[in-house]
């Protein structure tokens, strides 16, 4: 990967730390109000029914998975996303149908903060 200066940019994966409810660890969460501590785990708990459903069906489309994720989040409560997509790390595409390997990445708001999470495929 190149940016605007071309210069080479080196991506270091970590694996993500979650508390016991699933949700990422960030500084952030701190601020999240009561009511947001309770719904912001069905961020990561709609992120893992995405994936059980890839595996399901690896012919699935992405259009599908991210509708069934947006229904599945505004069932629990999540009504602010900024975004749901599915990226192949290897080339940084959108695919159409995923593979096993892609991510699906998610930004989402409770309440003013914004909570940011991805699970690989």
């Amino acid at each position: 990967m190149v940016n605007d200066l071309n210069l080479p940019i080196k991506v270091i994966s970590h694996p993500i730390v979650r508390e016991k409810s699933g949700l990422a660890m960030s500084s952030r969460n701190l601020r999240l109000t009561a009511n947001g501590k309770k719904i912001a785990p069905f961020i990561y708990r709609g992120l893992v029914e995405a994936k059980k459903e890839f595996k399901r069906n690896n012919k699935i489309t992405v259009k599908k998975i991210i509708n069934n994720l947006k229904k599945y989040y505004a069932i629990n409560n999540i009504k602010h996303i900024d975004y749901i997509e599915v990226i192949n790390p290897r080339d940084m595409s959108y695919p159409l149908i995923p593979r096993s390997g892609d991510y699906i990445l998610t930004a989402i708001k409770i309440g003013k903060i914004r909570l940011i999470d991805n699970l690989k495929f």
